[in-house]
C-alpha cells in the first residue's frame, strides 16, 4: 500500500507543479514542458527522498519496487499528456461532442452538424498547433513534416499497422 501511495503522491506532486507553472506563465511548448516536469520529477525523486526523511516509510525498496513506480508514473504521465493534448486546443471531436451536447435531448440534425463543422476552423486549429509544436513547417505555401513530425508519424503508422487500423478519420 505504501508503494501505491508513494507512486500516486509522486504523480500528484508533478501535477501540482504543472498547475503552478501554468498559473505563472503558460509555456510555449506545453507538451515538452509537461514531459520535463513529470519525467524530471521521477528522475530526481531518489534525491528528494534522501532529503526528506519523513517519506522514508513510503519509499520504494529495491529495483523491483522502483520498476513498479517508474512504470506506474510513466503510464499515468503519458495518459495525462495524451488527454491534455486533446483539451489543450479544441479537438475536432470535442468541439462536435460539445455542440451536440448543447442541444440537450433534442439532439442535432444532420444539416445542423454539417453546417457547424463547415463554420468551425477545426483544421486550422490543428495546423497552428502542429506548427507551434514544430511537427510541421510551412515553406513556399507548402507544409512539410519536421524530423520530430516524421518520428511521430512513424509511431502512429506503426500503431495503426499493429492494430490493423485504416488511415483516416
Amino acid at each position: 500500500m505504501q508503494l501505491v501511495l508513494f507512486a500516486t503522491g509522486l504523480f500528484l506532486t508533478a501535477f501540482i507543479i504543472h498547475l503552478i507553472v501554468w498559473h505563472i506563465r503558460l509555456p510555449q511548448k506545453q507538451t515538452f514542458t509537461l514531459l520535463i516536469i513529470f519525467l524530471g520529477l521521477l528522475f530526481i525523486s531518489p534525491l528528494f527522498l534522501k532529503l526528506t526523511p519523513s517519506l522514508f516509510p513510503y519509499k520504494p525498496c529495491g529495483i523491483s519496487e522502483w520498476f513498479h513506480v517508474v512504470l506506474f508514473h510513466i503510464a499515468l504521465t503519458l495518459g495525462y499528456i495524451v488527454t491534455y493534448s486533446a483539451i489543450e486546443e479544441d479537438s475536432p471531436s470535442l468541439c462536435l461532442i460539445r455542440y451536440v451536447a448543447d442541444a440537450g435531448t433534442d439532439g442535432r440534425t444532420d444539416e445542423e452538424v454539417r453546417n457547424f463543422l463547415s463554420q468551425v476552423p477545426i483544421i486550422e486549429m490543428r495546423i497552428e498547433a502542429s506548427l507551434r509544436d514544430n511537427l510541421i513547417i510551412k515553406e513556399d505555401d507548402k507544409y512539410e513534416l519536421t524530423e520530430k513530425g516524421r518520428r511521430l508519424a512513424l509511431v502512429f503508422k506503426f500503431t495503426q499497422d499493429i492494430l490493423g487500423m485504416r488511415t483516416g478519420g
